[in-house]
């Protein structure tokens, strides 16, 4: 998997450690405005990692009802600022004004409200040893520092897609950005995420129609409200071998239990 070095700027700064100062250069990932237009209009601006406008965006609309799939896109044009997606006219929102939405802790764009009456079933399971070897992989995979990734994984354990943000929520809409354009089915697959699990995680994991939500960090009460009446699998803190399942227990098979 490729990291997003060249998407950082070197900066100096004093580092102090034990009292004494002394000067350091360090690399700090970039944030920026992306542009998305939908149908030549002005739709919205997220400050992100300029990198995957493409399938930041496409996720984005997906993971909001906008569009249903990757073939709602009649044509898409990429460019340094963002993106200009062509969708067919009763697609196309309501409302087309531009906003910016900034990418820090709690401040995650979504115009969906509540979760709505989806209810996944499912039959697909997960071992405990293999949702711990699957989170060793995947933070493996994104040691990059300032940011958070999201992956795609099937149930044999390969991920199938990686993404990487300054943003914990746009990189989930990036790898499910990604899955689209690829055509993966994602009704029997695994999210990671290495940011904490709220209420828009599983808002866009709910839209995905995934049965399993993972991730390093802890849920929000509204996170496991909301994953319980969908029929989402929310498993957070995942250490080693330690984890706690939130809701919908079945899927996750122990040794003993």
């Amino acid at each position: 998997m490729l990291t997003l070095w060249r998407y950082f700027v070197e900066i100096n700064i004093i580092k102090i450690k034990d009292g004494l100062g002394q000067n350091e250069s360090i690399l700090v990932p970039m944030e920026e405005p992306l542009r998305l237009k939908i149908n030549d209009r002005e739709f919205i601006t997220l400050m992100a990692t300029p990198m995957d406008a493409k399938e930041l965006f496409v996720g984005f609309l997906f993971t909001e009802g906008i569009i249903k799939g990757w073939k709602d896109i009649l044509c898409l044009d990429e460019c340094r600022e963002g993106v200009n997606i062509e969708i067919e006219a009763e697609t196309e929102p309501i409302s087309l004004k531009s906003i910016i939405i900034t990418s820090g802790c709690g401040q995650g764009v979504t115009f969906q409200k509540t979760v709505d009456d989806t209810k996944i079933t499912t039959s697909l399971q997960a071992r405990c040893g293999l949702i711990s070897n699957l989170m060793k992989e995947f933070l493996t995979i994104s040691k990059t520092t300032g940011v958070h990734a999201a992956a795609l994984a099937d149930s044999d354990g390969r991920i199938l897609g990686f993404k990487e943000d300054i943003g914990r929520h746009n990189a989930i809409d990036k790898v499910l950005g990604q899955g689209l354009i690829k055509g993966i089915n994602f009704e029997d697959k695994l999210l990671l995420s290495t940011g904490r699990l709220s209420s828009e995680m599983v808002l866009k994991t709910i839209k995905a129609k995934i049965p399993i939500l993972i991730a390093r960090s802890c849920a929000t009460s509204m996170a496991i409200k909301w994953a319980d009446m969908a029929g989402i699998t929310i498993v957070g803190q995942v250490k080693g071998a330690s984890m706690n399942v939130y809701t919908h227990q079945q899927r996750i098979v122990t040794t003993q239990r």
